[in-house]
């Protein structure tokens, strides 16, 4: 089956390589200027490295945050079993406040862990990042907030 289509890429091939030797001289790569400097293209590559960074740790942060929730809430189960087998054998009532602290002790700081993540994730996210990328390389600055993001060593060489 591949063995039929030699044919056609050889004569594609011939064809459009004489259309591109008979172009003009305007239309040339040197004649067109170089859209990316050195220096913007290490901006670029800095910022595309940047964001990955911060999606990473927030992915990371996300992760162990729903990882403490969930071993809360394997400890939270037992325990409050415990509280309604103790107060039956007792007698007692239990009290559902004191339960429902103890979840909540338990799980904020998961929940925090996971909230501070989402948010590091909404910040940094790829529609962001094009749309960061794209006003650079029509003139415009880079954000304040992404250039203190940047490292030291990268703002002083590139300003």
């Amino acid at each position: 089956m591949r063995g039929n289509y030699l044919p056609l890429v050889f004569y594609l091939s011939f064809a459009l390589s004489g259309y591109a030797q008979s172009s003009n001289e305007a239309d040339s790569v040197a004649a067109k200027p170089v859209v990316y400097y050195a220096e913007s293209y290490d901006t670029l590559q800095a910022v595309r490295q940047l964001f990955a960074a911060k999606r990473d740790g927030a992915g990371y942060a996300v992760n162990v945050g729903l990882l403490t929730v969930g071993v809360a809430g394997v400890f939270v189960i037992p325990t409050v079993a415990l509280v309604n087998l103790v107060s039956g054998l007792v007698g007692t009532k239990p009290d559902p406040g004191r339960i429902a602290s103890f979840t909540l002790q338990l799980a904020s700081p998961g929940l925090l862990i996971t909230t501070f993540g989402l948010v590091k994730r909404i910040r940094y996210n790829r529609k962001r990042e094009e749309a960061v990328l794209l006003a650079y390389e029509q003139g415009q600055p880079l954000p304040p907030a992404i250039l203190r993001s940047l490292t030291k060593q990268y703002r002083r060489t590139h300003r």
